[in-house]
């Protein structure tokens, strides 16, 4: 009876691992979609932020370069 259950819970996992990466690849699709129309530029340089660095850190509001000049300054 227990390797029904096991079989069973083991099904049931890998519908949800199924379920999860569909979900994540339609987020990232979504915002790949997002970021293709909308073009944001840093608050430091005004250079465009890339959408690489957006899908990495959808909060950035700057590029890499000022971003990590920035992070430099708030360490001292």
């Amino acid at each position: 009876m227990s390797d029904d259950a096991d079989k069973v819970t083991a099904d049931d996992e890998r519908a949800w691992d199924l379920f999860d990466r569909q979900r994540k690849a339609a987020r990232d699709a979504e915002m790949r979609t997002v970021l293709k129309r909308v073009a944001l530029h840093c608050l430091d340089c005004g250079a465009e932020i890339p959408a690489a660095r957006l899908m990495a850190v959808p909060t950035a509001t700057r590029c890499v370069q000022c971003g990590t000049a920035k992070e430099r300054t708030w360490s001292i």
